[in-house]
């Protein structure tokens, strides 16, 4: 999702809503030992934006403000904590439901999308002018 996100903000295919995407613009491979028992975590590649500057935003010696995907200029929604605790664990619970076939759907009320509010906001506004 973010490098689709920036793929099309940095070709002005796209405005991008919400709040800073976490950054994570990296690949990781995972080598099993030979001779101890335990694998080992290597970074294989890192993902760049169109622009060249890296989705990762924890990459040494570079400026970690950089990385990840900003929303564009007045489009910015701030999440409270508990609404970023609310949506975190609700993805993680579709990933998990997703993986067991027959899971009974979710019964957790939602709290109101406000990043999603919003975008509904500037496409009525877009679409009135």
């Amino acid at each position: 999702a973010e490098i689709l996100a920036a793929s099309l903000q940095d070709n002005g295919r796209a405005r991008v809503l919400g709040c800073r995407s976490f950054g994570k613009g990296v690949s990781l491979d995972l080598i099993r030992l030979k001779r101890t028992p335990g694998l080992l975590k290597l970074t294989t590649s890192v993902s760049l934006r169109p622009s060249g500057v890296p989705l990762e935003r924890h990459i040494p010696g570079m400026d970690s403000e950089r990385g990840g995907v900003w929303p564009d200029s007045g489009l910015t929604v701030t999440l409270s904590m508990e609404e970023e605790e609310h949506w975190s664990e609700k993805a993680f619970q579709t990933t998990l439901r997703m993986q067991v076939v027959g899971a009974a759907p979710d019964s957790t009320p939602a709290l109101p999308d406000r990043v999603l509010e919003r975008a509904v906001e500037v496409l009525r506004a877009a679409k009135a002018h």
